[in-house]
């Protein structure tokens, strides 16, 4: 501080002396200020506005608290160390009393340290000094300096990290001293709005060894929510799927649109460079921003293993958890990314050069020292010896801090980088091969991998082996007897090793159940008894009933006939059926249904790169996935299709196909057919109908296909209504005959295409009629024409009410032998024939979120009208008499999740906003529900709340989207 004196003419020598001293100040800060100023310019004059210098201090003088209380129950406590027992006490601090306050110890294995944490809880209309009602006082029993949460809490606050606070005190019970203990800010909704965040969000604390954002977690073990308690959890289960199935190519990208990305960073590079070990797998917070970004952050949370700590294990910082937990996949694959990498590498240089260099230091633990000294000799029940022994662990940490820089730098420049073991699908039977990716070396060393398998999570009992010095990326293990293994892979260069994420990754050995070559006579195959093995062929001519959660493996080319008889595979959302290659297999051939008379079911079924053909049989398809990657889908020179189907009955609703751009997704032949609510991607021809009379299509999504999403050759009376059809290569719909006749009285209506080759095409003698359909994009709008030379004329349509908006080239091509007809319908280019059509700007409310309906649309056009809104409110309940809560349910009428993120329910005049994030699943329903109590992990069908602010009955109920369109009213 300094300041000019009031000089008269009577000033004297001293006054003079404080003049120029003052002179003296003024100048070196002036000084200071500029090389400041000039410092900022060369690097970024906009980086260094209003920047001021790095401070960081010490109190010269320790606080001091008074706790009183009955001794008996003081002891009572202490001898149940391990239960959460509150005891009454009476507190003072600085001349203030609280009478009504309760006591507990705290914390989980410190509790069974000899000096052991306090946590004290005030009453909510008489909060501590601080305006806390909750305060932490922890023994420190294991930071033998007293220094390393103190400081590490200092310099991540000084480095911008949202952290919570510290502050040494001595405490006092029943007037006696008790011991230095250390006050610890709680993280919670006083936390949150204190760093301006929302207490209306989600807060979750990993609370339990191995929290670790893994498959392995258990949310309700492990976790704990802190904000919104009533609310849901579901989007932290959600986060944990994401992190453990985003692809390692596109994990960069998911970190920046899921996290406040900076701010993870310097997360990762803080914990590095104080080498925070116990943590990421317990001992960290995980906010989730509800209602602004939709964003998740990371918060620090108990760093008194931190510094030089890990002195006798030394930091490794790839290194995620303890050996008896899981790794955090969070991190692990974080560090993993190059990109990743590269930006934490850059800010642990910055942050050597700022707050964490020893200038700010070392007077701060030089300070200390002096302050807490008389306090520490006091306290007999810490874990320290003696003066010389509390100086030592201090200079441990002041060494530390001076080396981590280069000590961290050395290891990422140097050490064997992180890599990837391949998940074992499925059950395996005795023999298992298993691989990884490549590690390298940065000082290019040539390397080599050891293996470690073994029945124990620890690897520590007699069944572990281990394999040392492999040059290859993968084993065979051989002859292996039932259970579940554990395996981990390091990398080596015979001086530094690391290990592969996952370190604890999982595998069970069950001896398979084979299947005979025929079943003659009804046979039920149970979970209890799968997994099941069809090592060549399967005939069934009787009854075969698949419980939910059956594995069924297929060897090479081996295949299912149900020969006129039964198979009925009835899974659960919670425990599908599943057909299988068996491991080390890439494909099968198929399930084969001939001339079955009676039902044929497949409900929640997944079956893997084999297909489903059936002829002359009754078939019905549900919730089903059917996908192919590695199956050879060209054949013979011909396209086999992922489900055909000849004949009979087919019902196929609320299934996925998921296609690796070979064959042809679903061919029917001549067969009653409904296809509607299901999910087609990369699939060419996805669904194709040939002479197939009054069958349907509706409310199907086909994407990504490159032929034709909908292909109708010699059908009659088909109905084509509700679809969406986008970025399809060749036609979104095709209507035609190639050998098989020409259609007639087909009917197209309330279709969605986009970027698709052609919306609609009508050829060869075909006939069709379309209304309200809205074609966007497409490089041809319609196209009607004669292709097929054994055809006398082209095509024949009738479109109405719909729209056609153009990418720049042509709305519509009819040839001289085809005939086209277009009424009522808005366009956007060229020139359009016909009565009542009308050319102007096609204005879509929200065409980025698949928002299709027009802004002014009172000549009733298009595809989206009333009859179709993607979600709608099922119904509304304020009072619920069997669950005493009020709830809104809601359904998703299309077959692809809907993002309902800032989207509101307005009943009346009151407004309910869902938080970000909040999906309602492909054909699914969502209940939005108020809670009565506390929440916990739950299915993604339910929403809970807090509280809903809706009063009395509702007059109607709108659904109103993130751009204030109302999708739907409830009436």
């Amino acid at each position: 501080m300094y300041f000019w004196p009031n000089i008269g003419d009577g000033c004297n020598h001293d006054l003079q002396q404080l003049m120029r001293f003052n002179c003296l100040v003024l100048l070196f800060l002036v000084f200071v200020n500029l090389i400041l100023l000039s410092g900022c310019q060369e690097k970024n004059s906009t980086d260094c506005e209003n920047k001021v210098p790095l401070t960081l201090s010490f109190p010269k003088e320790i606080q001091e608290i008074y706790l009183y209380c009955e001794q008996s129950e003081l002891d009572s406590i202490y001898a149940s160390w391990n239960q959460m027992i509150y005891i009454p006490v009476k507190v003072k601090f600085h001349n203030k009393e609280w009478k009504t306050v309760k006591m507990r110890l705290r914390g989980d294995s410190s509790k069974e340290y000899p000096k052991k944490s306090l946590k004290l809880l005030f009453p909510k209309d008489e909060l501590f000094a601080n305006g806390s009602q909750k305060l932490n006082l922890n023994a420190e029993y294991k930071d033998r300096s007293y220094c390393k949460q103190w400081l590490s809490s200092e310099l991540m606050t000084l480095s911008g990290q949202v952290c919570y606070k510290t502050e040494h005190i001595k405490v006092f019970v029943n007037d006696k001293f008790y011991g230095l203990y250390l006050q610890v800010e709680n993280i919670d909704e006083d936390f949150i709005s204190r760093h301006q965040l929302d207490p209306k969000s989600n807060l979750y604390k990993a609370t339990k060894d191995g929290a670790s954002l893994s498959k392995f977690d258990d949310l309700n073990y492990h976790w704990e929510k802190k904000t919104n308690r009533k609310g849901s959890w579901n989007d932290l289960e959600k986060l944990i799927g994401q992190i453990n199935t985003v692809p390692q190519e596109e994990f960069h990208h998911f970190l920046k649109e899921t996290f406040e990305y900076d701010k993870l960073i310097n997360l990762m590079a803080l914990n590095m460079y104080l080498g925070n070990g116990s943590t990421y797998y317990h001992n960290y917070y995980m906010y989730h921003d509800l209602y602004e970004t939709g964003k998740w952050q990371m918060f620090p949370w108990d760093m008194d293993k931190s510094i030089s700590y890990y002195g006798w294990m030394p930091y490794q910082y790839q290194r995620t958890s303890s050996d008896w937990e899981s790794d955090n996949m969070l991190i692990e694959k974080a560090v993993a990314n190059d990109s990743v990498m590269l930006d934490i590498k850059n800010r642990l240089l910055e942050l050597s050069q700022t707050s964490f260099s020893m200038d700010l230091i070392n007077p701060v633990l030089d300070q200390m020292s002096e302050t807490l000294k008389g306090a520490v000799l006091l306290d007999e029940s810490d874990n320290i010896s003696s003066e010389e022994d509390w100086r030592k662990r201090i200079f441990d940490d002041r060494e530390f801090l001076k080396n981590q820089y280069d000590n961290i730098s050395a290891q990422i420049n140097t050490y064997p980088r992180t890599f990837f073991g391949h998940p074992i699908e499925g059950i395996v039977e005795g023999d298992v091969k298993i691989e990884w990716d490549e590690s390298f070396s940065p000082v290019n060393k040539p390397l080599t991998y050891n293996f470690r398998v073994s029945k124990d999570f620890l690897f520590e009992d007699s069944s572990t082996k281990t394999v040392e010095g492999i040059k290859d990326r993968f084993i065979q293990l051989k002859g292996l007897e039932e259970g579940k293994y554990f395996w981990q892979v390091e990398a080596t260069d015979g001086e530094f090793v690391t290990l592969a994420y996952n370190s604890k990754r999982a595998f069970e050995v069950k001896k398979y159940n084979r299947l005979p070559k025929s079943i003659n006579s009804p046979v039920v195959l149970t979970q209890k008894e799968s997994p099941y093995l069809i090592e060549e062929v399967l005939k069934v001519n009787s009854k075969l009933t698949i419980e939910p959660g059956v594995q069924i493996y297929f060897n090479e080319s081996a295949r299912m006939e149900i020969n006129r008889g039964q198979i009925v595979a009835n899974g659960k959302k919670s425990a599908p059926i599943d057909f299988f290659p068996a491991p080390g297999v890439h494909s099968w051939d198929q399930v084969y249904l001939i001339g079955c008379a009676n039902e044929c079911l497949f409900d929640h079924v997944r079956l893997k790169e084999g297909v489903l053909n059936s002829t002359h049989s009754n078939l019905r398809v549900t919730n089903c996935t059917f996908s192919v990657d590695k199956k050879d889908m060209i054949q013979g020179g011909k396209r086999p299709s992922m489900v055909w189907v000849e004949g009979g009955k087919f019902f196929y609703d609320q299934n996925k196909m998921l296609s690796n751009g070979q064959g042809e997704g679903m061919n029917v032949h001549e067969a009653e057919a409904v296809v509607s609510r299901s999910y087609f991607d990369n699939a060419p021809d996805a669904i194709e109908y040939i002479n197939v009379s009054k069958g349907i299509i509706k409310n199907n999504y086909v994407v990504n296909s490159s032929d034709d999403a909908i292909d109708l050759n010699g059908c009659k009376d088909v109905v084509i209504e509700f679809n969406v059809l986008f970025n399809n290569a060749d036609k979104g719909i095709s209507i035609g005959t190639e050998q098989y006749g020409s259609c007639h009285g087909v009917l197209i209506r309330n279709n969605l295409m986009v970027k698709n080759g052609i919306g609609i095409c009508v050829k060869d003698d075909s006939d069709a009629y379309g209304s309200n359909n809205t074609m966007v994009n497409n490089k041809l709008g319609v196209k009607v024409y004669l292709k097929s030379e054994k055809e006398k004329m082209g095509g024949r349509f009738k479109l109405e009410n719909s729209i056609i908006k153009t990418n720049g080239e042509k709305l519509v091509f009819v040839d001289a032998s085809s005939s086209l007809i277009v009424n009522n319908t808005l366009y956007d280019n060229g020139e359009l024939e016909g009565d009542g059509n009308r050319k102007g700007d096609v204005a879509f409310r929200n065409p980025l979120q698949m928002d299709y309906f027009l802004n002014d649309n009172k000549s009733s056009q298009g595809a989206f009208l009333d009859s179709m809104p993607f979600v709608e409110i099922l119904g509304i309940s304020l009072i619920d008499s069997v669950k005493n809560r009020r709830s809104i349910k809601l359904m998703n009428n299309m077959p692809f999740d809907i993002d309902l993120s800032l989207w509101k329910v307005k009943v009346g005049e009151s407004l309910f906003t869902v938080p970000i994030g909040t999906r309602i699943t492909a054909n699914e329903t969502l209940t939005i529900s108020e809670s009565k109590k506390r929440s916990g992990p739950n299915k993604a069908s339910k929403l809970y709340v807090e509280e809903f602010l809706f009063d009395g009955l509702p007059v109607n109920a709108d659904l109103i989207d993130s751009n204030n369109n109302i999708i739907c009213r409830l009436k």
